[in-house]
């Protein structure tokens, strides 16, 4: 019975690595980094302050590297990225064949060979899915589409406007006197 209960307890730890894998470089990087900050006269509240930064940059900073377009970065940031996994099943595997019984030096170091290419092989195929949900929510951009020329105005013949003219008539000079206002004009 104890050992169906260490199996399944191994196995569920396995699991649990296996989808914890993303997280180890920003929490190893920052766990390192608030220690190093503690070890050299910090405070626990700035180291614990230190230890977030320096997980959340160490986190941006890997996204950062795998989703740049040049393949040099890619490659650096899918090492960082496969290193710790390999590092965590290698030690995992051979703590589980050392528990099973697995005697002398041999076999618990090829168990452990074997669990740091298992899991660098599952972190190499989960990678590609990081990608595309990281493609999702930061998109590619797209080039901005060039506006189409306008054709030259058409040189329309115009339509003559035709203007009625109707001539002022002529002022009527109103005398003192009264003459002009009756409405006889008299041209000469």
């Amino acid at each position: 019975m104890a050992i169906i209960f260490q199996t399944i307890l191994v196995v569920v730890a396995l699991v649990l690595l296996f989808r914890l894998m993303i997280w180890f470089v920003p929490v190893l990087a920052g766990i390192g980094l608030g220690w190093l900050a503690y070890g050299h006269g910090a405070g626990g509240l700035v180291a614990l302050g230190v230890t977030v930064f320096g997980g959340v940059a160490a986190f941006v900073l890997l996204f950062a590297t795998i989703s740049a377009r040049r393949p040099t970065l890619r490659w650096i940031g899918m090492v960082i990225y496969l290193v710790p996994p390999m590092w965590a099943g290698a030690i995992a595997t051979r703590a589980m064949a050392i528990q099973t019984g697995a005697e002398g030096t041999f076999w618990p170091l090829l168990a452990g060979g074997f669990g740091a290419i298992l899991f660098g092989l599952m972190a190499y195929v989960r990678l590609p899915a990081m990608m595309e949900q990281l493609a999702q929510v930061r998109p590619e951009p797209q080039p901005e589409p060039q506006p189409t020329p306008r054709p030259p105005p058409k040189m329309e013949e115009l339509e003559p406007k035709v203007i009625y003219y109707q001539p002022m008539p002529p002022p009527r000079p109103k005398l003192r006197d009264g003459r002009g206002d009756d409405d006889r004009i008299i041209d000469l």
